[in-house]
């Protein structure tokens, strides 16, 4: 077989853009993909597959490994927050709707910027007189027009790969406030303490946390399997911890020994 012949035309960047959706869109259906597999499928050679990837790679869209494409995370990695959202979708709404009755009308509450948390929305749109603090743009937008709530955005540097407000600005505004309670998750868990790859993102929660009178943690079973860099709290830290019933018995029993105020849903 010859191979193909190259036309000299060059692609342009919306082309080139198009290109590494398409290529980022399969990694996160897949979990993972070859080089040999990416090039394949868009009919592309590999060496323009790891120049999308190293672009892919350095805003967090993906990961590079070993000649693949990875969109979880790792111990330095937090995956992209479209992967993550559609990642155990029933389970962190059980546990988003378990944790949502503690709300009660005219509350404050803080939302972080985890997809878990952010399926605590949906069951609070009828109770009336909530006021909603987030550096969560996603949230932001699914409530928006929910005339309802009063809503607080917390600015700061935007960061995508979150799709949140981050930064000493993010740090200081929500310093800035007060709320009944706050719902925050990370990316992993092992043993008594939670962890996230980030510290921007590690000095936003505890940000909130120092500002609210009590606090939640929201975090599916497979967060207990995973690693992360650095420390955000130890789950005893926490008034209330919610997880689904499918975490390994041996990590409900050391939390129940550690007094942690776990909630199975």
């Amino acid at each position: 077989m010859q191979p193909a012949k190259r036309t000299g035309v060059k692609s342009s960047g919306k082309d080139v853009e198009v290109r590494r959706q398409a290529i980022m869109k399969a990694v996160q259906q897949a979990g993972n993909k070859s080089v040999d597999e990416i090039a394949s499928m868009l009919g592309i050679s590999k060496m323009t597959v790891h120049r999308d990837l190293d672009a892919l790679s350095t805003k967090g869209l993906v990961r590079k490994e070993r000649g693949r494409a990875v969109a979880g995370n790792s111990l330095l990695f937090e995956s992209n927050f479209q992967f993550r959202l559609s990642q155990n979708v029933d389970i962190k709404a059980k546990i988003a709707k378990s944790a949502a009755q503690l709300i009660a009308p005219g509350k404050v509450i803080i939302l972080d910027d985890s997809t878990t948390t952010m399926h605590i929305v949906q069951n609070i749109v009828d109770i009336p007189s909530l006021t909603i603090i987030t550096n969560s743009l996603s949230i932001v937008s699914s409530i928006s027009n929910i005339n309802t709530i009063k809503l607080i955005g917390i600015g700061g540097n935007f960061d995508r790969n979150f799709q949140a407000f981050l930064g000493l600005d993010c740090e200081r505004a929500i310093m800035e406030h007060r709320a009944d309670i706050a719902f925050l998750s990370s990316s992993s868990v092992t043993g008594l303490t939670a962890y996230h790859q980030n510290e921007d993102v590690i000095r936003a929660k505890r940000a909130m946390m120092h500002s609210a009178e009590k606090t939640a943690f929201l975090s599916d079973h497979t967060k207990f399997s995973r690693n992360a860099l650095t420390k955000f709290c130890d789950l005893d830290q926490f008034d209330h911890v919610f997880v689904d019933g499918n975490i390994p018995e041996s990590e409900k029993a050391f939390l129940v020994e550690n007094d942690v105020n776990i909630t199975l849903v």
